[in-house]
């Protein structure tokens, strides 16, 4: 199995992208994932990592959203309270809380699966994240950063 540069193989720095998204949150995985885009030179673990990383932003999403929610019926109820009405949703913000609980638990369940079946250097595909990913996330010598270094190259030999 192939290693990386710190020695640590590579399908348990993948697996480890999955359960930092899990445990640590944002931060440590996106720490992770630009430690593996601009370090290592395997290309299954930067789409494993930047997967991760995309899988969380995904959930966090989800979750923002969701949230707004009870905001909007807050905001509701206290535009009546200025003409001394009142709206009341009192059963809302429990189905909200109960949607937010589902999506947390999901969010918890594929993160610790997809962590461990990385741990067998599979590929992973996340049909809504993956894609995105596919989308975004080419490594070609054609791209842009190539074409301006290739431009630059060539103004320094002129000159």
């Amino acid at each position: 199995m192939e290693k990386t540069k710190l020695g640590v193989k590579v399908c348990l720095l993948g697996a480890l992208g999955y359960w930092l998204s899990m445990f640590g949150g944002f931060i440590p995985a996106m720490l992770l994932c630009g430690y593996v885009l601009l370090l290592e030179n395997d290309k299954w673990l930067k789409k494993t990592t930047l997967n991760a990383l995309m899988l969380s932003v995904f959930f966090g999403v989800i979750s923002g959203i969701i949230s707004v929610f009870p905001d909007i019926v807050g905001f509701i109820n206290s535009f009546f309270g200025i003409f001394s009405g009142h709206f009341y949703a009192d059963g809302f913000n429990s189905f909200i809380n109960l949607l937010l609980h589902v999506v947390s638990i999901a969010e918890t369940i594929m993160f610790i699966v997809l962590g461990f079946v990385s741990l067998r250097q599979k590929d992973i595909t996340v049909p809504f994240v993956s894609k995105f990913v596919d989308k975004y996330f080419e490594e070609k010598e054609n791209n842009c950063c190539h074409k301006e270094v290739e431009a630059v190259e060539e103004e320094v030999k002129t000159e």
